[in-house]
């Protein structure tokens, strides 16, 4: 039976549990992680001591400690990732790893990954069956700490709490772990946060260890396994039953589970780690719950296995339908089903749980069809329906802007990217995030050279700034190509980018004509789908001109956008590109140094020295966590205290005395 029968026929039998109000997931948490420090592209010796790179004498430090802190040191595991279990480990080739990979890449889309794993996934199903209690727990706890991305902060991460307490601990540890903190890379995965948990929960930390409870060990499980870090995650998790001898729960097999889903390539095949979890938890008697469920589901790779899973969710032990796992089938049959196709499915089978998650899948397979009309009103269509039968969670949201937008910066459409950006603020107060506005700019770069790209990158990092207060994207990729691309700017006489100067009269006008002209509107007869097709207002064609749109000649057919490289703009192209590629590769150097200079100060001062050093440069005091696009809290007392002057003693943990106020 095909999944789209066998989902039909689970809907019509089962309960609804409603979970949207109270758990929203973006479609996407694409672009919401910076990338892993230690992962740079290796450079000489030489390079590392260009004259440009700041200090020489640094440099000259950076080359003495090179082999402790360059590519083949094993930074992490030496300094940073304390290992309960330090035996010898197998070690797995490369070569392996792409095999394995390829293989089950070559099997998922042929359709044969049931009849190469049949005999693993009976038994997992056997097991799922099995560790099932009559009544699972429904609660959605860890569908919002397991399914849900982090949330985005702007602030600095909190202090140490003065007064420590299992309570306390437990705040603090959920707070650093639940927000993704972009101040000064905080949150990557050498940043400074998970230099604090490796010390926390470090097996010798005797003051830390009276507080350590199941939840905060989840919180930090999950934290690692994020960056795939799955040693130390495992690591901690052997800490956690032969240390501190607390026991696992379910939430904390789910996270186990969950990362074989976040990993793009497998050691060994991921339902055979999948089942020797489940073996574990028959053998310590913990039960499995709805969230299990629907992570096993994704793991599973093609529709037979799937539709053998939902036979056995719904007529074995008839569990309810989630919206998660309404949003998890329609993903798959958007593979094979037009958006309309998936709209009739829907409604012939009353399918009513689901939310925005869901909407957006339609909305992408709309814009992927090149209906970008229908994706627009289909919104609105299905707000609409929820205001009227007061239905929550089916409003458009920030996931559904960024859905849109990553799709037009994939197909660099400069005026539609602006016209949804214009339109979910106005119709329906979406409020954009960081990520929003690396989409806007992204976009904006691929259109090229044109007479006002300078101008348009200025309008969009002002909007950036006016949404953000702080510039906590300067480093980002397409604005070092913009820089770059700066130096060939010939036409401008190669000036550099600034895009610090506030915005002068003629870039506020056109500021101005974007957000009044460039913006979808939900009256169907005023609706511009192609720019240069669906309307004869010279203002609206010219202001897209403005931006950067192109229709070039002998392509009048073709109702699509198009951008365009000014070949008057290049003298020669040759010596341009070599220069835009010294630029880039310049700052790359000077990122990699200032990243080798931490490395260098752990190596030479220990982890815990440079930890508590860097902790009081920072000024870390008490204040309250703000997530992008909150507004500052008025509570200025608690952010004008000290730093708590016990820290050193907290990290280390080489006393019994609990630090008092």
């Amino acid at each position: 039976m095909s999944l789209k029968t066998v989902f039909s026929k689970v809907v019509k039998s089962c309960s609804v549990l409603d979970i949207s109000n109270k758990v929203p997931v973006p479609r996407s948490n694409i672009g919401l992680k910076i990338g892993d420090d230690g992962r740079h592209e290796y450079f000489t010796e030489n390079q590392l001591q260009h004259p440009n790179n700041g200090n020489k004498n640094n440099g000259k430090e950076i080359k003495d400690y090179l082999m402790f802190i360059g590519k083949g040191s094993r930074f992490g595991t030496r300094y940073t990732r304390p290992l309960v279990d330090k035996g010898k480990k197998l070690k797995i080739e490369q070569d392996l790893i792409d095999q394995n990979h390829a293989y089950f890449e070559k099997i998922k889309t042929t359709n044969k990954f049931y009849e190469s794993n049949k005999l693993l996934v009976d038994q997992i199903l056997s097991k799922l069956i099995l560790l099932t209690p009559p009544y699972p727990d429904y609660s959605i706890s860890d569908f919002k700490k397991i399914l849900h991305p982090r949330r985005m902060s702007i602030l600095e991460i909190p202090p140490i709490p003065k007064i420590l307490n299992h309570d306390s601990f437990h705040k603090y540890i959920d707070d650093l772990t639940s927000f993704y903190y972009y101040k000064k890379r905080s949150s990557s995965k050498n940043g400074l946060i998970s230099r604090i948990l490796v010390q926390l929960f470090h097996p010798h930390n005797k003051i830390i260890k009276n507080f350590r409870t199941i939840s905060s060990y989840n919180n930090v499980i999950k934290f690692f396994c994020d960056f795939n870090d799955i040693d130390y995650s495992r690591n901690l998790f052997k800490q956690m039953e032969e240390i501190d001898q607390i026991n696992p729960n379910t939430s904390t097999f789910n996270i186990l589970i969950n990362q074989l889903n976040n990993s793009l390539k497998h050691n060994t095949n991921p339902l055979i780690t999948t089942l020797r979890y489940l073996k574990m938890m028959e053998t310590k008697k913990i039960p499995v719950d709805l969230c299990t469920w629907h992570i096993i589901y994704k793991i599973f790779k093609d529709d037979t296995s799937k539709s053998l899973l939902l036979d056995k969710y719904s007529y074995d032990l008839n569990l309810p339908v989630t919206n998660y796992l309404t949003h998890y089938v329609i993903e798959d049959l958007s593979q094979n089903l037009t958006a309309e196709e998936i709209i009739t499915y829907i409604k012939d089978n009353n399918i009513s749980c689901y939310d925005i998650n869901t909407i957006n899948t339609i909305a992408l397979k709309f814009l992927k069809e090149n209906k970008f009309k229908q994706a627009w009103f289909y919104l609105k269509d299905e707000y609409d329906y929820a205001s009227q039968h007061d239905i929550k969670g089916r409003k458009p949201s920030l996931s559904t802007l960024n859905c849109f937008l990553e799709y037009f910066c994939q197909r660099e459409m400069i005026v539609k990217a602006l016209s949804v950006y214009n339109g979910m603020k106005t119709f329906y107060q979406v409020t954009p995030n960081l990520h929003t506005f690396n989409l806007l700019i992204a976009t904006s770069v691929k259109m090229g050279f044109h007479d006002n790209w300078r101008t348009i990158l200025r309008i969009i990092n002002n909007e950036m700034i006016t949404k953000n207060q702080s510039i906590v994207n300067k480093s980002s990729y397409w604005l070092t190509r913009a820089r770059s691309r700066a130096l060939v700017d010939h036409k401008n006489d190669c000036k550099r980018l600034d895009l610090k100067k506030n915005l002068n009269e003629k870039e506020l006008m056109i500021a101005s004509n974007i957000k009044k002209k460039l913006c979808w509107t939900l009256e169907e007869n005023d609706f511009i789908e192609h720019p240069y097709y669906d309307t004869q207002d010279k203002e609206y064609r010219k202001l897209c001109y403005i931006v950067g749109s192109r229709l070039p000649k002998g392509k009048l057919l073709e109702p699509e956008e198009f951008n365009v490289l000014d070949k008057s703009y290049i003298k020669n192209s040759d010596e341009d590109k070599l220069k835009m590629e010294h630029f880039k590769k310049i700052l790359k150097i000077k990122n990699i140094n200032k990243t080798y200079a931490k490395r260098v100060s752990i190596v030479k001062n220990g982890l815990v020295n440079s930890l508590v050093e860097e902790m009081a440069e920072r000024q870390l005091g008490p204040s309250p966590i703000k997530t992008f696009g909150e507004k500052h809290s008025t509570t200025s007392a608690a952010a004008n205290e000290k730093v708590n002057p016990n820290i050193e003693l907290i990290i280390t943990g080489t006393s019994n005395d609990v630090p008092k106020t």
